[in-house]
């Protein structure tokens, strides 16, 4: 007997992923390993609401609103709220010292960041500047 796997249509294999949350390292490491479009590590705090300033914009702009379709990303979210050993070499690897925080990989070697500051201190982050950073990226 053999298993049979539906073919998948080109949309399926061209579209943009979101991966299962990371918690420990060597999670990530499959991840990084399948790769051949940039992928974004997205360190975040799962229910903090500065973090999901970040996330609900982010996950909008992967799965609906980027402008061209050629442009290809995947993310993964990496779960800061532990702060398992393996997650703070995570962060060591790609010099991450501020939650949340956008870290852009190709091959997984850090092409670029996005930070934003004073999350804090405002009601939302700005859609159109975070939409030009991931295009940039993808």
């Amino acid at each position: 007997n053999s298993i049979i796997y539906p073919k998948k249509t080109q949309s399926e294999v061209t579209k943009n992923q979101i991966f299962l949350p990371v918690r420990y390292k060597e999670e990530l490491y499959p991840i990084l390993a399948i790769h051949d479009r940039p992928l974004l590590l997205h360190f975040t705090n799962r229910g903090d609401r500065n973090c999901n300033k970040l996330t609900g914009p982010l996950y909008k702009i992967i799965i609906n609103d980027l402008e061209d379709d050629k442009k290809k990303l995947n993310l993964v979210d990496i779960e800061c709220d532990t702060m398992e050993q393996g997650i703070k070499e995570i962060m060591l690897d790609y010099n991450v010292n501020r939650i949340p925080s956008i870290i852009a990989v190709n091959k997984s070697i850090k092409m670029d960041e996005y930070i934003v500051k004073n999350l804090n201190e405002i009601k939302e982050i700005d859609w159109n500047e975070l939409r030009k950073w991931v295009e940039s990226v993808a």
